[in-house]
């Protein structure tokens, strides 16, 4: 009799809970205390991260590292893929990979355990993948276009349809070969840059469907070696190109930061989306 009345409450209740009110809110805490109703893992989410130097370095990588594999410890079976930027696409390459544990029935106790275990062993292999990097010279070009689209045309290994990429980059897309020099040079206007893009394949309209893109470390700084002053004007410009030519590739969301990512910003693009 007291077993029914358990599964009755717990049925009236649960029913309560998906309701969505005031009392059903405290409902659902109180039945999950108890371990009547447990609350179901965030969807898992796939993750792509390009590591542009200088920007992506010792210090920024950590500090977007920690809060995204945070994401990822919550969604058990998300995938995140570390690239690193090269100088021309070929050269663009998937350096480490590492996959959120799969939910099982241990206690609570083993569970953390192996939680602190993934964030430790993911946070040392991503990092040790780009240290080799991290100590050469800065590339004189970056094709950051062109690393987008490879990433976003390279399958996941995810079981989950929802793709997150994350840039950590100045945003300053270089190709001395084709007179593309956002450093210095003259800035295009979005159309036309997006034209040529589309003529060669590059971000195509579609290629980001479905793909939340947060471009994180585009503050304004120096230009290495000095070869000329970098303005907020020219910044703002910048800015405007990306969130073009990202929203013609028919990106889900597009965000913009100067810095690393905080774990808000994380929080927003993973919740709703990000904006554009």
């Amino acid at each position: 009799m007291r077993a029914l009345a358990t599964i009755i409450l717990a049925s009236l209740l649960a029913t309560a809970v998906a309701c969505e009110s005031p009392i059903a809110k405290k409902a659902g805490a109180g039945l999950e205390t108890i371990g009547l109703v447990t609350t179901p893992d965030p969807p898992a989410v796939s993750v792509d991260l390009l590591c542009d130097r200088p920007a992506c370095n010792r210090v920024t990588l950590p500090q977007t590292l920690d809060p995204v594999l945070g994401e990822l410890a919550r969604r058990p079976g998300s995938s995140l893929r570390e690239w690193l930027q090269g100088e021309d696409v070929t050269a663009t390459t998937l350096v480490a990979e590492c996959v959120s544990p799969a939910k099982d029935e241990a206690s609570d106790t083993v569970r953390a355990a192996g939680t602190a275990r993934f964030l430790h062993d993911a946070r040392t292999a991503l990092q040790q993948a780009v240290q080799p990097a991290m100590n050469a010279p800065l590339n004189t070009v970056s094709p950051i276009a062109e690393s987008i689209t490879k990433i976003a045309l390279t399958p996941s290994t995810s079981a989950s349809d929802r793709r997150v990429l994350i840039i950590l980059s100045d945003a300053r897309h270089v190709v001395i070969k084709k007179h593309q020099d956002w450093e210095c040079g003259t800035l295009p206007e979005p159309e036309t840059f997006i034209k040529g893009l589309h003529a060669e394949a590059i971000l195509p309209p579609a290629s980001l469907r479905g793909i939340d893109v947060l471009i994180a470390g585009a503050a304004v700084g120096p230009v290495d070696g000095g070869r000329c002053t970098f303005t907020l004007e020219r910044a703002s410009r910048i800015e405007r190109l990306w969130i073009a030519t990202l929203r013609a590739a028919g990106a889900r969301s597009i965000a913009y930061l100067p810095g690393a990512p905080t774990r808000a910003d994380l929080d927003r693009v993973f919740a709703s989306g990000g904006s554009q």
